[in-house]
């Protein structure tokens, strides 16, 4: 949960506490006053109303805590995917190239980077023709250049994306 939303529901509990606690003090004041039926009467209205209307607020301001932390959540995850999205575009997978064998290879891939950029679907891109080029096998995970997702080097490719896993060393 995010910290604003946290801090609105905490609020929002403190706050309805108060109200209730106000509004039955300033019923039982009132009722203490008019005695009789009466003043039991104005204290169960006031009481009750009072009550209502806190309990709705509390609900509210709780209502909106949940949705401040729902928005930072999908933020948060269209950050990762304009991440992701910006990743196949830096350098990194230069590094692992085998420049003199696979430059043609480069061209295509970052010509198909680039039609994949200009569709709508950011999230439903087929990178299963793509080829992320690494040195070695190594022991252990790895890290898909394209979508960021790390899995075990027996892969092939990748589980999120699809895109295929080209060892120099095979």
């Amino acid at each position: 949960m995010s910290k604003n939303g946290q801090k609105l529901q905490s609020a929002a509990i403190i706050i309805g506490t108060i109200e209730i606690i106000i509004v039955i003090i300033v019923g039982a004041l009132l009722w203490m006053q008019l005695k009789g039926w009466i003043g039991f009467l104005c204290f169960f209205g006031i009481a009750g109303l009072g009550g209502l209307y806190a309990y709705a607020q509390m609900m509210l301001l709780s209502c909106v805590g949940e949705l401040t932390d729902l928005s930072a959540r999908q933020l948060d995850i269209l950050k990762s995917i304009k991440l992701s999205a910006s990743a196949k575009k830096t350098p990194t997978q230069s590094n692992k190239m085998n420049t003199n064998d696979n430059a043609s290879e480069a061209n295509e891939h970052d010509d198909e980077a680039q039609s994949l950029d200009s569709s709508e679907d950011t999230l439903q891109k087929d990178f299963s023709k793509s080829n992320a080029y690494f040195t070695s096998r190594s022991l252990g995970q790895i890290e898909c250049p394209m979508c960021g997702k790390k899995q075990s080097t027996k892969s092939n490719h990748c589980i999120i994306c699809s895109c295929n896993f080209v060892f120099k060393d095979e």
